[in-house]
């Protein structure tokens, strides 16, 4: 393969003595990496946050053949007056891709307790049984963390366009969309559940094959540092199947439907 035509998985996490803080994603060609990792620093060093005690960059090169290609899901957002009405959305959606009643209130009491053994918000997400909401994932601290995912630059594009003329536009909504894309072409993923767990930001989603990114306002009360992510998973999935695929291999959105 020739130089140009190398691609690059970036990761950079922050965080604040054992507090994630922030992270990125991106796949690149090999000539962009240093403003790549130049602008994920500066994410990191701007961050509302706090002023970071740790910034890790990770960087592999990847090859074309390992690089899994799939479209983004259908976008749409549902607007509530409040976290009641959300909920009542965020359960219906969950039902209707398969997840039972008890995983769903499950993994309500679990965002909003706090997830992790601790009793604070994860740093990634939980694996939860769809049928009898059973906890899954094998490190309760750390979670399943997805990575190695980006948009080829004709879908950045594309993605970007389609959000601004639906008028939502953010780059925090283009990472959620194309993490949810990654999380729901995963074998044995049934859906994601997301609540943000910044105070300031009150949407979160739920995702999968079958509904699309839903985003949903008012999910929370502003102020509320509760948060996380849930991946409800069927019966019969293999654990290490799934975190291998979401953690290991790469994933590139090449089409955003609505454009």
């Amino acid at each position: 393969m020739k130089r140009r035509e190398e691609l690059f998985s970036l990761r950079m996490h922050a965080s604040i003595g054992e507090e994630h803080l922030c992270g990125a994603e991106r796949i690149v060609a090999r000539e962009v990496i240093p403003q790549v990792l130049a602008k994920m620093a500066e994410r990191a060093l701007l961050h509302k946050g706090g002023e970071p005690t740790s910034i890790v960059f990770g960087a592999d090169r990847l090859k074309r053949s390992s690089i899994r290609k799939i479209p983004l899901l259908p976008v749409r957002t549902l607007k509530h007056q409040g976290p009641r009405e959300a909920a009542m959305n965020v359960s219906g959606l969950l039902r209707k891709c398969g997840v039972s009643h008890e995983a769903v209130s499950q993994a309500f009491y679990e965002l909003t307790r706090g997830a992790a053994p601790s009793g604070g918000n994860m740093r990634g997400a939980m694996l939860m049984h769809a049928g009898n909401g059973r906890r899954l994932e094998p490190d309760r601290e750390r979670g399943v963390r997805v990575t190695r995912m980006d948009l080829t630059e004709k879908a950045r594009d594309d993605l970007e366009r389609l959000l601004r003329n639906l008028k939502i536009y953010h780059p925090r909504v283009m990472e959620a969309s194309v993490l949810a894309s990654k999380v729901a072409a995963a074998p044995g993923i049934v859906a994601e559940l997301c609540c943000s767990d910044d105070p300031d930001y009150t949407t979160g989603y739920v995702a999968s094959r079958s509904v699309g990114y839903v985003r949903l306002t008012r999910i929370k009360e502003k102020g509320e540092t509760f948060g996380g992510r849930v991946f409800f998973v069927e019966d019969s999935a293999s654990i290490k199947a799934i975190v291998t695929e979401l953690e290991s291999v790469p994933c590139l959105i090449t089409e955003v439907p609505g454009v």
